[in-house]
């Protein structure tokens, strides 16, 4: 299902491109004015050129030809530019302002992403076809203020409030960066202090600084040299001992000695009786 999705996704982007007048609508990554730079939800990253005033498909339609995409088959995708992030509307066009741009890519839900309504509205429209109409979200009802009541008292904000407050919103402008910078770099919380800390508290400055060092410890771990296997080499025949080329307990050198032994031993016993009786 995912695969089928993924690729239906890729054939509506490559039609998106096909469809632009002037080869503006190149997805090959290669060709164009405007240089980005992908950042995949895996941490790994693809430098990228694209026409100005291209269509944003062809950024998700070079999307879906990484390695990225061919491991996770994504059924929809999501970019995000910006601090803090925001999706990138795929029914837009590409221009200047995506200069040197870091676009992330996010995989998201066939039927739910907001990616996917745009792109299929622009894949509706540049084939002709009709195009459903979004219905408006309803208002919500605000609750109608009532007057204090009288002789209750107000609570008067004073100077100690005021800083009070400005500190609050300080540490809840905090702990939504350090949240951000956890989901987008998939990151431990102390992690995620420490790079804002380094960043002075910039969001894309610490998100940036964690992908590069995992990238920086991906081509260390893949420059790194391998060990070399370890031989074993034996010795030759002429220094082992008799024992070992023999292949058993008693060498052949130390029987032939001792049956050599045995025998004039024998003979000398034989020459000793004899001469004692001729005698």
């Amino acid at each position: 299902m995912r695969q089928r999705s993924c690729e239906a996704l890729r054939a509506r982007c490559r039609e998106i491109c096909q469809r632009q007048d002037r080869g503006l609508g190149s997805c090959d990554g290669v060709t164009g004015d405007i240089s980005v730079m992908l950042r995949f939800s895996d941490g790994s990253s693809q430098q990228a050129r694209f026409w100005n005033g291209g269509p944003v498909a062809a950024i998700v339609a070079l999307a879906l030809e990484s390695a990225w995409a061919k491991a996770m088959q994504p059924p929809g995708v999501i970019l995000t530019t910006g601090t803090p992030p925001a999706p990138l509307s795929l029914d837009a066009a590409i221009t200047a302002d995506l200069m040197r741009a870091v676009i992330r890519v996010w995989e998201g839900d066939a039927q739910a992403s907001p990616s996917q309504g745009p792109l299929l509205r622009a894949a509706d429209a540049a084939a002709g076809r009709p195009q459903e109409e979004t219905p408006s979200p309803e208002a919500v009802p605000q609750p109608e203020a009532t007057p204090p009541e009288a002789g209750q008292p107000q609570p008067v904000a004073g100077r100690g409030g005021a800083a009070m407050s400005s500190e609050q919103s300080g540490d809840e402008s905090r702990e939504a960066a350090i949240r951000q910078v956890m989901f987008v770099a998939s990151q431990p919380r102390d992690s995620a202090v420490v790079a804002l800390q380094e960043s002075n508290w910039n969001t894309e400055n610490a998100i940036n600084r964690i992908m590069d060092a995992q990238a920086q410890a991906r081509e260390a771990l893949r420059a790194a040299p391998r060990p070399a296997p370890t031989t074993r080499t034996s010795l030759p025949l002429s220094f082992q001992s008799p024992q070992l080329r023999s292949g058993s307990g008693v060498g052949t050198d130390t029987l032939k000695d001792c049956g050599i032994g045995a025998a004039l031993g024998t003979v000398s016993a034989c020459f000793v009786f004899v001469w004692v009786t001729l005698a």
